[in-house]
C-alpha cells in the first residue's frame, strides 16, 4: 500500500506584533508534539536531523532531502519567501492526516492563521502519494505545490477539499493498491483490475482511453 505526505508553505506577516510571534511559538510546540502522537503519523523531515533545524535552503534533511523554496509560486514577487514556515510530513492516509489537521490544537491554530500568516493567492498545502517503505523530500512537495498552484488538481497533487482526497479512503477499502502512475494504471496510480479502481468518481477521471 501507498502512504499520504503533506507538504504545507506559508508566509509569516512582517507586521506581526512580538505577542502574536510568541503565540505562534508556544502553539507550534504544543502541535508538534500533539503530532507525535496522532493515529496514522509515520514521520516528519525534522526527524532525521541532528539538533535544530532552521530550514534555509540547502539545509541537508536525510532521507527528505535538502530543503528548497517554493521560488516558483504565482504571488510570491514582493514577498521575502526566507520568512516563512513549511512542514514535510508522512501520514498513513488522507483521512488521518485530515483528522489532525481539522481538529483538536491544529484546528485551533488554524482559526488564528491570519494572526500569524499573510493570505497568499496560492494553496497552502498539498497531498500526494508515496510508495510504501518511502519518505517524501522537501523537492517533491516544493514542485507539487508549484504545480497545483500552476495547474491545478490531479492524482498527483491534490488537497483536503478536492475528489482525489475525497475518494482515497474509497480506493483503498475497495484493496486498490497506489503505485507510480503509469499507462497501465491509467496514470492514476491506483491498481487491482483497472475496472474496480476506476469506478471510484475520484479516479474514473482519469482512466478513460
Amino acid at each position: 500500500m501507498s502512504n499520504i505526505a503533506l507538504y504545507t508553505f506559508g508566509l509569516l506577516d512582517p507586521a506581526m506584533e512580538l505577542a502574536a510571534l510568541d503565540d505562534l511559538s508556544s502553539r507550534g510546540d504544543e502541535i508538534y508534539s500533539a503530532g507525535d502522537h496522532a493515529q496514522g503519523f509515520l514521520g516528519r523531515a525534522e526527524d532525521d536531523y541532528d539538533g535544530d533545524a532552521v530550514h534555509a535552503p540547502g539545509e541537508d534533511f536525510g532521507r527528505w532531502g535538502s530543503y528548497v523554496l517554493p521560488l516558483g509560486l504565482p504571488g510570491l514577487a514582493g514577498h521575502d519567501p526566507h520568512v516563512h514556515i513549511a512542514t514535510l510530513s508522512l501520514w498513513q492516509d488522507v483521512e488521518s492526516a485530515r483528522l489532525f489537521v481539522y481538529r483538536g490544537l491544529h484546528r485551533e491554530a488554524l482559526k488564528l492563521r491570519y494572526d500569524w500568516f499573510l493570505k497568499g493567492s496560492w494553496p497552502g498545502h498539498v497531498l500526494w502519494n508515496v510508495e510504501d517503505g518511502s519518505v517524501p523530500r522537501w523537492s517533491d512537495g516544493v514542485a507539487r505545490l508549484e504545480a497545483l498552484a500552476r495547474d491545478g488538481e490531479s492524482a498527483q497533487r491534490f488537497t483536503f477539499g478536492s475528489r482525489w482526497a475525497e475518494h482515497d479512503g474509497a480506493a483503498r477499502s475497495m484493496g486498490c493498491q497506489w503505485n507510480p502512475p503509469t499507462r497501465a494504471n491509467a496514470g492514476t496510480g491506483w491498481t487491482r483490475s483497472r475496472a474496480i479502481c476506476c469506478l471510484i468518481p475520484g479516479v474514473k477521471a482519469t482512466c478513460a482511453g
